[in-house]
């Protein structure tokens, strides 16, 4: 084989375009060491288990032979994000799926950039885990058409990558072309004096007892190393200034806080999303929540498992929890008020601030789900105790994509690189799984 000439666990998916650009490197020569690394590490080695499956591989070796004899013709257009990982929205062996397998894969190699679905979290939380940057798009921004969405009005789409230029080029593939800058411009040509956080109280953020690590050096060390955050974006020019926003266990509409409420229109409106999801598959013959219910039953043989999906209680809860959409329609105006109206929009306001930003570690990606707003994820640190990276996520208006971008690349400037996983002794630690 030839000598290795990128590095799967560092190298960005900007670093394959300049690869490709100077002909150092062929698509096909790309696509042969990620699928190699897979390989090796998804199911035997470190054992990452972040992918269901991959295209075969004569199939993707022929298609990335065409793309590089489409580059001896002069045609450049896919080098900016290939190759990339998409998650299998719906299709994961469990009960919840969330994009954790982007977030892995990317973390471990095994693409250098992923595409993650979110109702609640699904993209920025297994994000700050995975020690990496993401961007979760505004809803309603791109097209979830081929996407197994929940909600309508909550779902959408994002990018996750190593750093904020790989998650600004994946967005402005999924926006498509626009006015002004791209995304992937204000990443690389940030300037700090022109970026401003507002800083929610870490401590009235923290997730309720039992939810979290108990530990008290975990809660010391989150709370050090969030101030020194604030700090170290001060000393370098960044505007930090202190805002409130009302935490969710705190609003009350009636006898109900507004994280359940916001829970209550996920499972209010979800049969809606998978039937609109079912009823465009070309060959399925089940077309509606019932069916599948049914399905399940005719088969549960097959799709239970006693270790992560013993029943479909789920998806009972979901079918007698429906409601028309219409009927969301004052709830959602509840968390709007509560999230967008008297939160984001309020303290951007008061403080003259582009973003508002939390310890990943909370509900704070509530926040992001009830104003419909975008948000941004960015490495922090690593729990002592465990080891475990937690970070930043950040809320911008809606269709504000830009000043996450920003933040996010005077993030990367000011602060150490993320560490790189050591595959070769998680595979030992693991020998034995």
């Amino acid at each position: 084989m030839a000598s290795i000439l990128f590095d799967v666990l560092t190298t960005t998916a900007d670093d394959l375009r300049k690869l490709l650009e100077k002909g150092s490197v062929t698509r096909v020569r790309i696509v042969e060491s990620y699928l190699s690394h897979i390989k090796a590490h998804n199911i035997r080695g470190a054992k990452c288990r972040a992918i269901i499956s991959t295209g075969p591989r004569f199939q993707l070796i022929a298609q990335a032979a065409v793309l590089d004899e489409e580059r001896q013709h002069g045609k450049t257009w896919t080098e900016a994000i290939h190759p990339y990982w998409v998650q299998d929205r719906g299709q994961a062996p469990g009960g919840d799926g969330s994009s954790t397998g982007s977030a892995v894969g990317v973390a471990c190699g095994f693409a250098p950039i992923a595409l993650g679905t979110e109702t609640s979290g699904s993209i920025v939380s297994p994000s700050a885990v995975a020690a990496l940057y993401a961007l979760k798009l505004t809803p309603g921004s791109v097209p979830l058409t081929g996407i197994m969405e929940v909600t309508a009005c909550f779902d959408t789409v994002g990018g996750m990558g190593k750093t904020p230029l790989d998650v600004a080029l994946t967005s402005d593939a999924l926006l498509g072309s626009a006015e002004g800058a791209s995304l992937a411009s204000v990443a690389s040509s940030v300037e700090f004096g022109r970026v401003s956080v507002g800083f929610v109280d870490i401590e009235k953020w923290r997730l309720p007892a039992g939810t979290q690590e108990d530990d008290p050096e975990y809660l010391q060390q989150t709370a050090r190393e969030y101030q020194a955050a604030k700090d170290e974006l001060r000393k370098n020019g960044v505007k930090v200034v202190d805002v409130y926003i009302i935490p969710p266990e705190a609003y009350m509409i009636g006898d109900t806080n507004v994280d359940d409420l916001t829970d209550s229109i996920i499972r209010q409106q979800a049969k809606a999303g998978f039937e609109r999801y079912l009823k465009a598959l070309k060959f399925s013959k089940v077309r509606s929540l019932e069916e599948v219910i049914e399905f399940n039953q005719a088969h549960a043989n097959v799709e239970f498992n006693n270790d992560y999906c013993p029943n479909q209680d789920g998806l009972v809860g979901i079918l007698k929890a429906s409601r028309p959409d219409q009927d969301a329609a004052r709830s959602l105006e509840h968390c709007k008020r509560w999230a967008a109206t008297e939160g984001i929009d309020k303290a951007i306001s008061e403080h003259g601030v582009d973003v508002v930003v939390c310890c990943s570690d909370s509900y704070f990606a509530g926040v992001s789900v009830a104003s419909r707003y975008p948000m941004a994820a960015v490495p922090l640190g690593y729990i002592k105790s465990s080891g475990r990276p937690y970070g930043l996520q950040a809320i911008a208006p809606a269709h504000q994509e830009k000043k996450l971008v920003a933040f996010m690349a005077a993030w990367e400037r000011i602060f150490p690189p993320r560490r790189v996983p050591d595959l070769d002794a998680c595979a030992k630690a693991r020998a034995d799984w």
